[in-house]
């Protein structure tokens, strides 16, 4: 368990294998198109961005504030509660659960990032568990990491699009000379990074959907710069009354 600790302090990534059976896999992603449908239907905006080319889903945000699903058990599933415990402390706190539907048709890439600004984080930790609900690969739009860049704190942003942020052009050059990684991974492992690891990903060329979910965690003694998420949260409101991505 030290060896997922020790890997993320020096990669700011790393893999944990077959964490969740097939049957389980199958199980989450039937609650996930049932919550899918419930939204569809019911058009709740600030859970939802809809592709503007296929008018699909493909992220859901809140997951945590709904009454449709309850996904909250999974950090109670085999070891993954001590492998956060390891990394953020006993008192760790669960932020938030996302959803990411990536549809071959869609060709929708995510810019590079960190998390750290979207949850406006400067102080203590934060990861993110990004757990593989289908197989995924750089072929289907995989998640892709820059090697070591967590090291470089957190970097200024900005906005592309009501509630979409990437590392601004400035900054660029501190991390594109690292080695750009993309993990394969199976349905039912997991990808844990730090809030501070520049990642993103590209379209999706098979002819499958990349289905993913995410859970965030913080430590106790995180640090929220008030000014920051104001800023992001102002910004993210514009995205209600647009609906593009």
């Amino acid at each position: 368990m030290q060896n997922y600790k020790d890997n993320l302090d020096k990669d700011g990534f790393t893999v944990v294998r077959n964490v969740f059976s097939r049957n389980e896999v199958e199980q989450l992603k039937g609650k996930l198109e049932t919550l899918i449908d419930s939204i569809t239907n019911k058009k709740i905006p600030d859970k939802v961005n809809i592709s503007k080319r296929n008018n699909k889903i493909f992220s859901l945000h809140k997951i945590d504030q709904s009454t449709i699903c309850d996904f909250n058990y999974i950090k109670e599933v085999k070891n993954l509660k001590e492998i956060i415990i390891n990394i953020l402390g006993e008192n760790f706190i669960q932020s938030t659960i996302e959803a990411f539907v990536k549809s071959p048709e869609d060709n929708t890439n995510v810019p590079e990032h960190q998390d750290g600004f979207y949850f406006s984080i400067i102080g203590g930790r934060g990861i993110n568990i990004w757990i593989a609900l289908t197989d995924s690969d750089k072929n289907k739009g995989g998640i892709y990491y820059y090697q070591n860049s967590h090291r470089l704190k957190l970097l200024t942003h900005q906005n592309i699009t009501p509630g979409t942020w990437e590392v601004s052009d400035k900054e660029k050059e501190k991390y594109l000379s690292l080695e750009k990684v993309y993990p394969d991974v199976s349905a039912g492992d997991i990808i844990i990074h730090d809030f501070y690891t520049i990642h993103g990903s590209d379209d999706n060329k098979s002819i499958q959907d990349r289905m993913a979910m995410t859970y965030s965690f913080f430590s106790s003694d995180a640090v929220v710069d008030s000014k920051m998420r104001n800023m992001v949260i102002k910004n993210n409101l514009k995205s209600l009354f647009d609906l593009k991505e």
